[in-house]
């Protein structure tokens, strides 16, 4: 029997399979029969996460056309840099990321994270800004490059979903230590904070634990041969889209910005003070083997000071698309909470019995707050309120708040208790990234993945 050694799970799920294969099958030679004159699209892949609910998920099919699609502007970047690219490299990558993406809202989903489109277009309208352009302007540019304006918004919400992900499943487990804190704050000397570096990459994922010898030294020699390659002049965006086992490398290898803290220590330690042009590595990380490259530095000023609030704070939660009557029981009950505070309740007691927010358990004792670090609703108040007063209702999107600024301080800029939670934040990120990549590489393990 075709399924006979199979255990019972996995011959319920290879029967869904071969039954979405045959009505795909059926679809596409329905589509053919329709317009013969047109050419078959093919299923190259059918992927199926994990039954771990109740309810099994339904395997879904990737086509060679959504492949190419996604391909073709990658390949027509990369053409005009110039340079030997191998297509069908090109392509394996593609559809490895279609895959993870599919996977990636397939676990959204099974945890209710839900992205509706007001969050795609508000990011794509942030990246027109960050661009320079308006909204109509930034699709005439990427229709002039070739890009499938309803692909590049799936990306928009593909992004989303992963800091959803990281912020519900990664960042709870992550903690950073004091010891931690200081050591990024030590290895900036306290000055030149801002200072950034543009990197790329080109990862190559080693499993030491389980892979044969030789196996191992080919991934070594492969990357001694492209760290050579890149050292003669060889274009990283061709190399990273070839060879890079991590999702940057369909965009050319590009990293991103970095600070101090936000990226690996063993990284860091070699990568951080090199001019750009540079290449590093390999360097060795439980995720592989590191090719860097060094494309731009940057130094941003620092301010000499720093203003800071201590604050607490009350919050009555709205749902992201409340009816208006939820608003307006959200906001007298935010009102009632005020006059009780008025006639004599101490706010931190009204944190502790009225507030949802986490913070509730302390009085609503949110710390010591600097700019940039909450959003602009509220830095805006709490920066313009005097201590010891009573704030009126503030609307931010989670709900409304009431705010009390205890005290006020003005530190140098560039001492360890002003630094202190940026630097814990970028640590955090660094950690939480790392920690994303291997629950990735585990949701890719576990899923069933037929390529075809």
């Amino acid at each position: 029997m075709l399924f006979g050694n199979l255990p019972i799970h996995s011959l319920v799920k290879a029967c869904r399979v071969a039954m979405v294969v045959a009505l795909s099958g059926l679809f596409f030679t329905g589509q053919a029969l329709a317009r013969e004159s047109q050419p078959l699209d093919r299923v190259v892949a059918i992927v199926g996460a994990q039954n771990i609910s109740d309810k099994e998920p339904e395997p879904m099919i990737i086509t060679q056309s959504e492949v190419d699609l996604m391909a073709r502007p990658l390949l027509s970047q990369l053409a005009r840099k110039g340079g030997d690219v191998d297509g069908q490299k090109v392509r394996k990558k593609v559809l490895d990321e279609i895959i993870m993406r599919r996977l990636r809202l397939q676990e959204a989903e099974r945890l209710k994270i839900k992205i509706g489109d007001q969050e795609v277009k508000g990011l794509f309208d942030q990246m027109a800004k960050q661009n320079n352009l308006s909204p109509e302007q930034f699709t005439q540019a990427l229709q002039q490059q070739g890009l499938d304006l309803e692909q590049y918004r799936d990306e928009l919400r593909d992004q989303i979903i992963q800091s959803r992900l990281i912020a519900k499943v990664i960042r709870p487990m992550i903690n950073v230590s004091e010891e931690e804190i200081k050591e990024v704050y030590q290895s900036t000397g306290g000055k030149n904070r801002s200072d950034e570096i543009h990197l790329g990459q080109i990862l190559l994922t080693i499993d030491a634990a389980n892979s044969k010898p030789e196996k191992i030294q080919a991934v070594r020699d492969l990357a001694q041969k492209l760290i050579r390659e890149l050292k003669g002049g060889a274009n990283l965006a061709s190399l990273a889209s070839q060879y890079s086992d991590d999702a940057s490398g369909l965009k050319g290898g590009d990293l991103g910005w970095f600070k101090r803290g936000q990226l690996q220590p063993e990284i860091e330690r070699q990568i951080f003070n090199l001019p750009p042009g540079s290449v590093a590595g390999p360097i060795p990380t439980s995720q592989g083997l590191h090719i860097l490259q060094v494309l731009e530095r940057r130094s941003g000023s620092s301010p000499e000071a720093m203003q800071q609030v201590k604050v607490r704070h009350i919050l009555i939660k709205v749902p992201r698309k409340a009816l208006p009557e939820e608003e307006e029981q959200a906001l007298q009950k935010i009102e009632k909470i005020r006059q009780e505070i008025e006639k004599g309740l101490l706010f931190e007691e009204g944190a502790k019995k009225y507030s949802q927010d986490s913070s509730n358990k302390e009085g609503g004792d949110l710390g010591w707050v600097g700019r940039g670090l909450m959003v602009p609703e509220f830095e805006q108040a709490i920066f313009a309120m005097e201590p010891g007063v009573l704030s009126k209702p503030i609307r931010t999107a989670f709900g409304w708040h009431l705010v009390k600024v205890e005290k006020r301080r003005t530190q140098d800029a560039s001492s360890l208790p002003a630094m202190r939670n940026e630097l814990e934040n970028r640590v955090k990120d660094a950690k939480a990234q790392i920690k994303f990549r291997q629950w990735l590489r585990d949701l890719r393990l576990r899923a069933f993945v037929e390529l075809r």
